[in-house]
């Protein structure tokens, strides 16, 4: 990945905290960025042509050596293609688990005896191969733990939600 060239703030930033720091080593990562904020902030139009000049030249510079960068706005996914976890609060119940999970949660202690010296990965690829085979019947047991759960999950849900309206 392409590492884009620095703003004018960034160069004033850079060649500012050193600085800061040496007058002022007791300062906070927050107090030392508020300063320089404030610097910069402060300066005249004729102040930062300096360093305005300097970050035209390294962009100019950057895209002379990189002539198909295309910027995309667009945040950079993570490298494994999943998704953000969003935070779930402290109090909400957990969400029910499938009828798969509980056979997973049965057969992995099995399965992974069976295949010693085997990861998660494969592990769990034949778990869910022997979960495909399973006719219906066999999975009903697993299917009725589901629904049990999400019973759970439903109770546990309202009383929650009350609980959050309770609060406001």
């Amino acid at each position: 990945k392409l590492k884009r060239p620095m703003n004018a703030f960034l160069i004033f930033n850079k060649e500012m905290r050193p600085r800061v720091l040496e007058t002022n080593p007791n300062m906070t990562v927050a107090e030392i960025s508020k300063t320089i904020g404030e610097n910069w902030r402060g300066m005249s139009e004729e102040q930062r042509e300096v360093y305005l000049e300097k970050a035209r030249n390294l962009k100019s510079e950057f895209h002379e050596s990189n002539p198909d960068f295309v910027y995309t706005r667009s945040p950079a996914k993570d490298p494994r293609g999943r998704k953000k976890k969003r935070n779930r609060h402290p109090t909400a119940p957990k969400h029910p688990m499938s009828g798969f999970l509980f056979y997973a949660l049965e057969m992995r202690p099995h399965v992974a005896e069976q295949n010693p010296g085997s990861t998660v990965g494969p592990i769990s690829k034949i778990i869910a191969s022997h979960w495909k085979n399973l006719t219906p019947e066999e999975r009903a047991k697993w299917e009725k733990q589901a629904s049990d759960d999400k019973a759970r999950y439903a109770r546990e849900m309202e009383i929650y939600l009350q609980g959050q309206k309770d609060e406001e």
